[in-house]
C-alpha cells in the first residue's frame, strides 16, 4: 500500500494553493469521492485507491492538458508512455513522445506505436515546447546537464513533471530553482519501469493492477496541480498512491539505494561470507549461510510475516545468536546509514554522483561479482537443491541494517508508508529476488546509474565497519546496551506499520499475487522452484527433437528449424548455460529449459519490443548516429561470445533483439547454428562436412542466412579462428541492412546464386553513397575477403566510428 502523507507541505511559496494539514481534510475536487484514511502507528495517512474505474475521471483531473510529452526512453519512458496513452484512448489529450535527434531508442519508440508520422514522437526540445504537461524522463546525469536548455522552453502555466527528485536536490546544491510560472510536480512508482509496463497489461483483466506510486507536489501557480499529479498516477496505473514531498522522496530513495537496499547489503554479504569462512565453514556453506539465507528464506518471511517474525522464529540457542548479533550490529551499521542520509541532504552525494558521471567516459563502471564471494554463489546457485539454511547470526545482522534505517528515516520526519516502502517492501519485494536470482551485480547493475554509483560507493563502507565493529564486539562479548537495543526492536511502531500492509485486502495484493504466480508458474516449468528468476515473463523456443520424430509422425507442418538432432540441441544447449553463468548485457537471457515429449522448450528472457528486423520493415532505414549505437551494442555483445570460445554464426537483424530495460540497447539471440570453437575444432580437424549440413539446413529452411554469411563459412574452410572471423562479416552485413533496409546480395536471384556469388567473386558488397568515411573505413575491415587478416570483434571496439559520440546530447 502506498499512502498519503498527514502532512502535507507546501515546498514553493509561490503555491496559490494551501494544502491541506490533517489527511481527513485533504481536497481533490476529481478524486474526493475515492481518497481512503489509514492509521499507521500514531498518524493518519490518506491513501488514493486506483484502478480502471478511475479512467473516465483522467480528462477532468488534466483540466488544460491538450498534450502530454513523455521525454527520454529509458527505465521509465516507455512504461509510462504507453500506459498513459492507453489510459487516456478516446479522450482529447494525446501522449507525445519527445526523444534527441538520431537516438537509438527511436527504433524501440517506434516498435512501441509511437512515430513521426503518426504525430506522436518527435524532437524532444519540440514536444517539451509544445506540452502542456512535460513528463521528464531522461536520466539523473542527462537533466542536470540538460535543465538549463529544458527550463525557458517549458510554457508558462505548462507543468513539469518528475519521477525522481534528483534534480531538485541538484538544484538546492547550487542554490537555483524551477522557473516561477510552472507547476512542478512528482509521480515516482515504486518499481522498475518494465514492470510497471508489465503489471498494467496483466490488469486488464482486473480492476487495478499495476505498481503503487508517491506523488509530490512542489510548486502549484495554476491551483490544479494536485488533480495533475493524481492523475498522472492515476493513467500510469498504480493502484495505489501516496504523498510525499519531492525533497523526502530524493533523499529517502537516493539514501536507501546506499543502505539496506543495495550497497548496504551487498558489504553485509561480503563480511559475513569472509567471517564463516574464517571461521571452518566451507565456501559454498558460506555463501548458502550468508547471501542464500538473506535472499531466500529471511526475505521470505519478511515480506509475508513482518520483520518481527524472523526474530520469533527462533528458538532456544538460536534465539541468543540473532540478540547478539542483532544488537552488535545496530548501532555500528546506523553510524554508517546517519552518514549517508546527512552526505544525500545537504547535496554531498549528488555532487558525488555528478562528478563520477563527467569521469564515466575515463572510468567507465567496473564489475562487481567478480570476487571469490560471487564466484562460489554461481555453483551454489547451479546446484540449488531447494534446502535453504535461516541462520540467526545471518538474520540478526540483516535486521539490525534494515531497523537501523528504518529509525534514521523516522527520526528525519519521513512518513511512516514511505519508510516501509524504502526500508522494507522494496527491498524484500523489488531487490533482493534480484540478487537470489543471479548475484549482486544482477540486483546493482538493473537500477539507475545513480544506485550503482552508490552502492559501489558505500558497500565496502558497510562491510568494514561490520567485520572491524560489530564481529570484533560480538567475538570479545563487548556488545554495549543489549537489553535497551532489543527491548526498543521488540516494542518498535514499524512492526504494527508492516501490520497494516499485510492485512490490507486491495488490489495491490492482487498485482503481488499476480508477479508471484507468473513467477511460479515459470520456475516449475523448469523444475526447479528455487531457480528465482526475477522476469516474470519468458519466450518459449520449442524445438522438436529428430529421433523422436521418426516413429511415423507428420512432420510436414514443421519447418527444418523446428527439427533437429538431439546433439545439435544439446549444443545448443551447452552454449546457452555457459552464457548463463557469463552474463552479458547485449545477449539475450537463457533462463532454463525442459524436456516435453518429443520436443524440447527453451526459455529466454521476453523482450516485447521485438527484433531489429520487424522495426526496419515497419519504419525503413535507420540514421548513422542510430546504426552506430546499435552496431556497438553488437560488436559489444560478440566481443564477448569470442571471449568465451562462442562463434555466433548467424549474425543479422533478425536476430538482434530491443532491449527492454534502463540500459536500452540491443541484444543477441537465436543460438541455434552457433558452435564452441575450442570444443568443435581440434588441431585443424575438416569440419566440412558438418558446415555444408548447417549451409543447407539455412536455406532450405528459407531464412535468408546466405545472404550474411562469409566466404569462408560457404567455402567450408577449416581454422580455428574462421568462425569468430565470420561474425565479424556478418556485423558488416548488419549495417548494410541497418542503413539500406535490405541485406547484402539481395539483388542476386535466389540464396544458392548468393551463395556462389560470396564464395568465388572478388568483389565486396556495395556501401552507401551516403555514409560518412568512418563508417566506409569500418565496412572495408569487417569485408576484409581473408579472415587472417579481418579485424577481430575486439578491435573493431577501438574503430572511431564507434568511438564516435552522438552529434546531439
Amino acid at each position: 500500500m502506498r499512502l498519503f502523507r498527514s502532512s502535507m507541505r507546501a515546498s514553493s511559496l509561490l503555491q496559490t494553493r494551501s494544502f491541506a494539514t490533517n489527511a481527513s481534510e485533504l481536497r481533490s475536487a476529481v478524486f474526493k469521492d475515492h481518497l481512503r484514511t489509514v492509521k499507521m502507528a500514531e498518524s493518519m495517512e490518506t491513501v488514493l485507491p486506483g484502478g480502471r474505474n478511475l479512467f473516465p475521471l483522467l480528462p477532468k483531473a488534466f483540466t488544460g492538458i491538450k498534450q502530454v510529452g513523455v521525454i527520454g526512453w529509458g527505465s521509465q519512458g516507455p512504461a509510462q508512455a504507453q500506459n498513459l496513452r492507453d489510459s487516456l484512448e478516446g479522450t482529447d489529450i494525446k501522449v507525445k513522445v519527445g526523444l534527441r535527434e538520431g537516438s537509438s531508442s527511436i527504433a524501440k519508440a517506434n516498435a512501441a506505436g509511437f512515430s513521426e508520422d503518426k504525430g506522436n514522437l518527435g524532437e524532444m526540445f519540440d514536444v517539451i515546447k509544445e506540452s502542456d504537461l512535460v513528463v521528464l524522463l531522461i536520466s539523473d546525469a542527462a537533466s542536470v546537464a540538460l535543465y538549463p536548455k529544458i527550463f525557458p522552453l517549458i510554457k508558462s502555466g505548462a507543468t513539469l513533471g518528475l519521477s525522481h527528485g534528483y534534480l531538485l536536490g541538484h538544484l538546492e546544491s547550487i542554490n537555483e530553482t524551477f522557473p516561477k510560472d510552472i507547476n512542478v510536480v512528482m509521480m515516482a512508482p515504486k518499481g522498475m519501469g518494465p514492470s510497471v509496463r508489465r503489471l498494467y497489461v496483466q490488469g486488464k483483466t482486473v480492476n487495478g493492477a499495476g505498481i503503487n506510486s508517491s506523488v509530490a507536489i512542489h510548486q502549484d501557480v495554476t491551483g490544479n496541480a494536485t488533480e495533475i499529479a493524481l492523475g498522472w498516477s492515476v493513467g500510469v496505473g498504480a493502484p495505489y498512491t501516496f504523498y510525499t514531498t519531492m525533497a523526502d522522496e530524493y533523499k529517502s530513495d537516493i539514501f536507501g539505494e546506499r543502505c539496506i537496499l543495495l550497497g548496504g547489503v551487498h558489504g553485509l554479504v561480503e563480511s559475513l561470507f569472509r567471517r564463516y569462512v574464517q571461521n571452518g565453514m566451507s565456501p559454498e556453506d558460506a555463501f548458502k549461510n550468508s547471501a542464500e539465507c538473506i535472499t531466500g528464506p529471511l526475505n521470505e518471511k519478511i515480506s509475508h510475516s513482518g520483520i518481527k517474525s524472523v526474530y520469533e522464529s527462533f528458538k532456544g540457542e538460536d534465539k541468543i545468536i540473532f540478540e547478539k548479533a542483532y544488537t552488535a550490529a545496530y548501532t555500528p551499521c546506523r553510524d554508517i546509514i546517519e552518514e549517508v542520509y546527512d552526505d544525500v541532504a545537504c547535496g554531498n552525494e549528488i555532487r558525488s554522483v555528478n562528478n563520477a558521471v563527467a569521469r564515466h567516459d575515463r572510468f567507465p563502471f567496473g564489475k562487481i561479482d567478480q570476487t571469490y564471494t560471487w564466484k562460489i554463489g554461481e555453483k551454489v546457485r547451479a546446484a540449488r537443491d531447494g534446502n535453504f539454511v535461516l541462520n540467526p547470526f545471518t538474520a540478526g545482522s540483516y535486521v539490525a541494517m534494515m531497523m537501523a534505517q528504518i529509525d534514521v528515516l523516522i527520526s528525519h520526519g519521513h512518513c511512516y508508508s514511505e519508510v516501509a516502502n524504502e526500508s522494507v517492501i522494496e527491498s524484500v519485494d523489488s531487490l533482493n529476488p534480484y540478487m537470489h536470482a543471479r548475484g549482486v551485480a544482477y540486483m546493482v547493475d538493473n537500477c539507475s546509474t545513480t544506485a550503482r554509483l552508490g552502492s559501489r560507493k558505500w558497500a565496502p563502507r558497510f562491510d568494514y565497519i561490520l567485520t572491524e565493529q560489530a564481529y570484533v564486539a560480538v567475538d570479545g562479548n563487548q556488545i554495549k546496551n543489549e537489553a535497551k537495543i532489543m527491548s526498543e526492536f521488540k516494542n518498535h511502531k514499524i512492526h504494527d506499520v508492516l501490520a497494516v500492509f499485510a492485512s490490507s485486502n486491495s488490489t495491490m495484493h492482487f498485482c503481488q499475487e499476480k508477479r508471484l504466480f507468473c513467477r511460479k508458474v515459470l520456475l516449475l516449468v523448469l523444475g526447479a522452484l528455487e531457480r528465482s528468476q526475477s522476469l516474470f515473463d519468458c519466450q518459449v523456443k520449442q524445438i522438436f527433437v529428430q529421433e523422436e520424430l521418426d516413429q511415423g509422425n507428420d512432420i510436414s507442418s514443421l519447418s527444418l528449424q523446428r527439427v533437429q538432432s538431439w546433439k545439435q540441441i544439446e549444443r545448443e544447449l551447452n552454449i546457452l548455460q555457459l552464457l548463463q553463468r557469463h552474463d552479458h548485457r547485449n545477449i539475450v537471457r537463457y533462463l532454463g529449459s525442459e524436456r516435453n515429449g518429443p520436443s524440447v522448450n527453451i526459455f529466454m528472457e521476453y523482450l516485447p519490443a521485438g527484433s531489429l528486423s520487424k522495426v526496419l520493415k515497419q519504419f525503413g532505414p535507420f540514421s548513422e548516429e542510430m546504426v552506430r549505437a546499435y552496431v556497438r551494442d553488437v560488436v559489444q555483445g560478440v566481443s564477448h561470445l569470442h571471449e568465451l570460445g562462442i562463434a555466433h554464426r548467424d549474425l543479422k537483424c533478425a536476430n538482434l533483439l530491443l532491449a527492454d530495460d534502463e540500459l536500452g540497447g540491443v541484444k543477441i539471440a537465436d543460438f541455434g547454428t552457433a558452435k564452441m570453437v575450442a570444443f568443435e575444432v581440434r588441431n585443424g580437424v575438416n569440419v566440412d562436412q558438418q558446415r555444408q549440413m548447417d549451409t543447407l539446413r539455412s536455406v532450405r529452411d528459407g531464412m535468408g542466412s546466405p545472404f550474411w554469411m562469409a566466404p569462408e563459412i560457404v567455402r567450408a574452410e577449416k581454422g580455428t579462428d574462421s568462425w569468430c572471423k565470420a561474425d565479424v562479416w556478418g556485423i558488416g552485413c548488419i549495417v548494410i541492412e541497418m542503413v539500406t533496409g535490405r541485406p547484402p546480395w539481395e539483388n542476386l536471384s535466389n540464396p544458392l546464386t548468393a551463395m556462389f556469388h560470396i564464395a568465388s567473386a572478388s568483389t565486396i558488397p556495395d556501401f552507401p553513397n551516403h555514409l560518412s568515411s568512418a563508417a566506409h573505413d569500418f565496412l572495408l575491415r569487417c569485408f576484409e575477403k581473408n579472415p587472417d587478416n579481418r579485424a577481430s570483434a575486439t578491435e573493431l571496439l577501438q574503430h572511431r566510428f564507434l568511438l564516435e559520440s552522438p552529434k546531439s546530447s
